[in-house]
């Protein structure tokens, strides 16, 4: 009995060996740092490419009273609308799956080599990955499944998705492309809310297209009073779209938002030496006195950008577990602070 068990631990033994040669590469730094983190920002891109293009493709798109996407999915059905009230082209609505696809694809090229060259060479490649997967999703995979819902109901779901697509690719440092990667660069160099910056871009579209389908309306009933009302309903609610896709764009993606931190420490340089070695920023220290017991005390401050609180709270607890730590929001900062990206 006892020489089974022998061998049956052999045996386990033996397993758990092939277990670890089987997989060595798993357990190497470079993995851990380098591959599995640029694995998960692909499926990052990947999901929230999906999201972006079903709110777009299946909600914003299948409503009644017409509602524009913003960006350059926006300029596309701009586009699909000028040849449609023109009949440029006979029969447009067999083609607006490849206008859609051609147009996001072509003027993205533009503006991706704005992010190459003026936000991150990393930020950039996922963001061709999203471009590409956003224009098949709303090229050519259409699931009209919400077709006569009411357009309200569309215009605050489908842009609540779109929001929610746009703000998880930048918390992860990717985009959406389009006008998103001319908020992010707009962003890191003016310090503005990147759902504002698009919102100013995505309301002139809006009005431009507004217009434009008011005008022919109008004309083709031959009443421009009509024509104004229908207008003014497709602005209407594309506004009601757009407000929903800022909201949730600003909830999520706050990396690039500034966080404040005062650490009460008895390890204040030790600290500090550590936050420069690992996040390459400064700090000031200041004395400090315990309010219990008036023992001498150090507090360091330093603001950095949210994407880099986790590493800063890591650098601290290596140094004092025992440190008080208080963060809050910082609206705004000016002076010589480095804004950086998260790729």
């Amino acid at each position: 009995m006892k020489k089974n068990n022998e061998l049956s631990q052999v045996e386990t033994n033996q397993k758990e060996k092939v277990k670890k040669v089987r997989f060595p590469f798993l357990k190497t730094e470079k993995f851990k740092q380098t591959i599995r983190p640029e694995a998960f920002r692909i499926f990052i891109v990947v999901i929230a490419t999906l999201i972006y293009g079903v709110g777009l493709s299946w909600f914003i798109e299948v409503s009644a009273v017409r509602l524009y996407a913003g960006g350059i999915p926006g300029v596309a059905q701009l586009i699909v609308d000028f040849f449609r009230v023109t009949h440029l082209i006979p029969d447009v609505e067999a083609a607006t799956g490849t206008i859609m696809f051609i147009t996001i694809i072509v003027l993205n090229i533009p503006i991706i080599l704005l992010g190459w060259f003026g936000v991150s060479k990393r930020f950039t490649i996922y963001s061709i990955i999203s471009v590409i997967l956003q224009a098949t999703i709303i090229g050519y995979i259409k699931v009209p499944i919400f077709e006569g819902v009411d357009a309200m109901v569309l215009a605050v779901f489908g842009g609540a998705l779109v929001g929610v697509g746009v703000g998880i690719s930048m918390k992860f440092g990717t985009s959406t492309g389009g006008f998103d990667i001319i908020s992010q660069y707009l962003s890191l160099r003016r310090g503005r809310s990147v759902g504002q910056i698009s919102t100013i871009f995505n309301f002139v579209l809006m009005l431009v297209g507004a217009i434009m389908l008011g005008y022919f309306e109008g004309k083709a009933v031959g009443n421009y009073g009509e024509g104004a009302n229908f207008a003014g309903e497709v602005f209407l609610y594309s506004t009601v779209r757009l407000f929903a896709t800022m909201i949730l764009t600003d909830r999520i993606h706050t990396s690039y938002n500034y966080t404040e931190f005062n650490i009460i420490t008895d390890y204040a340089e030790e600290i500090s030496q550590g936050i420069v070695k690992e996040l390459n920023r400064g700090a000031t220290i200041f004395d400090a006195r315990g309010g219990y017991a008036f023992n001498e005390k150090s507090m360091v401050y330093l603001i950095v950008m949210n994407f880099e609180r986790a590493k800063l709270l890591r650098v601290v607890k290596e140094h004092d577990p025992d440190a008080f730590i208080v963060m809050k929001p910082v609206s705004s900062i000016h002076g010589n602070f480095l804004k950086r990206t998260v790729a």
